[in-house]
């Protein structure tokens, strides 16, 4: 049996504002929050992917603004990698104009925010 992974991935979130949400809060205590992470590139399509891919954009495709589409077959994903370990894979929010839908079971977008 493998231990569950809930990999939450959040863009332009600010670190001092986590604690509004009490759901955020909680689900971090259970795990390993990451609090102190420095972007690669300056713009989410390309740190999104340097983030699943472990690879800079020159290496994994994704090395400039509208390149999301170019992410190299054979630079191992993340939701590839948990997919074929025996993971089922989902991701919400993001859509598939920027990041790719490689390796996941189910992709939803959701328009709704509330502040």
């Amino acid at each position: 049996m493998h231990p569950n992974i809930i990999f939450v991935l959040l863009d332009g979130a600010r670190f001092d504002r986590l604690e509004q949400s009490k759901e955020f809060t909680e689900l971090s205590s259970y795990g390993t929050l990451l609090n102190n992470v420095t972007t690669a590139i300056p713009y989410t399509f390309g740190s999104f992917n340097v983030i699943l891919t472990g690879k800079y954009g020159k290496e994994n495709g994704v090395d400039g603004y509208y390149k999301v589409f170019k992410l190299k077959n054979e630079v191992p994903f993340l939701p590839e990698i948990l997919q074929k370990n025996g993971y089922f894979t989902a991701r919400g929010l993001i859509s598939d104009g920027i990041l790719s839908p490689r390796g996941f079971d189910i992709r939803r977008e959701f328009n709704e925010y509330t502040e």
